[in-house]
């Protein structure tokens, strides 16, 4: 009979080259989609053979750390199916091993991949969604997020309009009014020297025009005030909200300081504590999905429709993970607050999984 360690150290042998295995062809098959993807993308552009390889592998990291938790499931589905195929679980559990310590060894080491995840994979997935930004902006003429910045009191942003260069600063925005406090406006000519800049402690910005109150101009020569100023401008508090990094390109750990950043420019944050709570949360979830595949267990392998039930099975995870995605933005867009919104539908399949492992050991 196997002493409980050396069965240990075998079982995460066996499941560590399915998470292997299964990461290698997921990751084949993320380049071969992202290859069509980008192709129908710039289907229209000119792009180098070098520019279209680097675009598909900087998206690998970020698509890598979404499909985590289903590569965690597949993993355990296939270490699983093999113990049982090769009646190696039967004579486990017949030398007096419970059940649950074989089921510990997928869920503990999904835990640990997830933990790999946000700890090496997130960062990575950052910085090379920033860079994929990057090129993406340079092959199609569409303006980088990083032109808009977000310090701790104010929020500063550029625009070139016609032959003049322009620098705004904004205490916050207004969203459902399309106002804004604290407005600064300097405006430059093409070699830097200033033409004007606008004071204001009140704007609006609609119609691709800021109507600014009571703002104060001055220019080389002089300053004035006046009672309103129309300025025509190329930026709209959509295109604003676009510029603002997309929560993909900033790391877990640099997420809670942009956050607060928009909070207090008065900036929606919900979609950004989501993704948050997503990275945070990454290993529960990838348990919970071990924990789900533990749920297919099965004993007798005389069926001959084994790839059926293995097929069955992985589309019944796919179809598992995008509900939890399309639950917890249903709860959190219901008003309930992200962290639990995030966490609610994971816990529920834990605690089910738990049952279900309950059932086996006194089965």
């Amino acid at each position: 009979m196997l002493t409980s360690p050396i069965l240990t150290k075998y079982l995460m042998r066996r499941f560590s080259w399915y998470l292997f295995l299964t990461s290698i062809v997921l990751f084949a098959i993320l380049v071969i989609s992202g290859a069509f993807g980008i192709l129908q993308k710039f289907k229209s552009v000119h792009i180098q053979s070098e520019d279209f390889w680097l675009l598909i592998l900087l998206k690998i990291p970020y698509l890598f750390n979404e499909i985590s938790s289903i590569i965690g499931f597949i993993s355990t589905i296939l270490f699983l199916s093999s113990l049982s195929i090769h009646n190696e679980l039967i004579v486990i559990v017949s030398n007096g091993t419970p059940v649950w310590r074989i089921f510990a060894v997928p869920i503990s080491m999904s835990f640990i991949f997830g933990l790999i995840i946000i700890a090496i994979i997130n960062p990575l997935a950052a910085y090379t969604m920033r860079e994929y930004e990057r090129i993406e902006a340079k092959l199609d003429n569409s303006p980088l997020h990083n032109n808009l910045i977000i310090s701790k009191t104010d929020i500063f942003v550029s625009e070139k309009y016609q032959d003049m260069n322009r620098i705004i600063k904004v205490k916050s925005i207004d969203l459902t009014k399309k106002s804004i406090s604290d407005i600064t406006i300097i405006t430059v000519d093409s070699k830097n020297e200033l033409i004007q800049r606008i004071d204001a402690s009140y704007a609006e910005l609609d119609n691709n025009q800021f109507k600014v109150y009571n703002p104060l101009v001055t220019t080389l020569n002089k300053s004035f005030r006046l009672n309103e100023l129309s300025l025509q401008t190329n930026l709209s508090i959509d295109s604003l909200l676009q510029r603002f990094t997309a929560q993909e390109m900033v790391s877990i750990w640099d997420l809670p300081e942009l956050i607060n950043k928009l909070v207090s420019s008065g900036l929606p944050i919900l979609n950004y504590q989501i993704y948050f709570f997503k990275q945070l949360f990454k290993p529960l979830a990838t348990l919970a999905m071990a924990l789900l595949a533990c749920w297919f267990l099965k004993f007798d392998n005389r069926s001959n429709s084994g790839v059926k039930d293995k097929a069955f099975i992985v589309i019944v995870g796919i179809v598992t993970y995008f509900t939890l995605e399309i639950s917890l933005r249903i709860l959190a867009y219901s008003g309930l607050a992200p962290m639990f919104a995030v966490l609610l539908p994971v816990s529920l399949i834990i605690l089910i999984g738990n049952f279900v492992i309950l059932h086996f050991h006194e089965s």
